[in-house]
C-alpha cells in the first residue's frame, strides 16, 4: 500500500514501504502459509483428504443407515484394522511390546 509522502518524510516512508513488503513476502513464503494456500497441499478439505491418505495409513469411517427417512445414522472407525495399521510402525509396535514385557 503505497501513500503519499512530502519530501520531508520521504526516507521514512521508503523504509516503511520497504519492511511492510518484506513482511508480506515473508509470510507468502512461510512453509505454513504455502501449504493452506490455495495451491498447496491443504489448499482445501478435498486436498487434505487426499494428502492425509496417500501419505498415511488411512482407515476410512463406516457409516450404517439406521433410518433413511429419518436420515439417522452412524459412523465409527474400525478399531482393529486401526491398531494393525498403527503396529505397522515397527517403533510403535515395539513401544506397545516393551510395556507388556514381551521384548527386552
Amino acid at each position: 500500500m503505497r501513500r503519499e509522502c512530502s519530501s520531508s518524510t520521504m526516507y521514512n516512508c521508503a523504509v516503511e514501504d520497504i519492511a511492510n513488503e518484506l513482511v508480506e513476502e515473508l509470510c507468502k513464503s512461510h512453509p505454513t502459509s504455502k501449504a493452506l494456500g490455495e495451491d498447496g497441499p491443504f489448499g482445501s478439505v478435498y486436498k487434505m483428504r487426499q494428502y492425509f491418505k496417500t501419505q498415511f495409513e488411512f482407515v476410512q469411517p463406516v457409516e450404517y443407515i439406521l433410518d433413511s427417512q429419518d436420515n439417522l445414522s452412524y459412523q465409527y472407525v474400525p478399531l482393529l484394522q486401526t491398531l494393525e495399521h498403527v503396529l505397522t510402525n515397527k517403533n510403535i509396535a515395539n513401544e506397545v511390546l516393551k510395556k507388556n514385557n514381551l521384548i527386552y
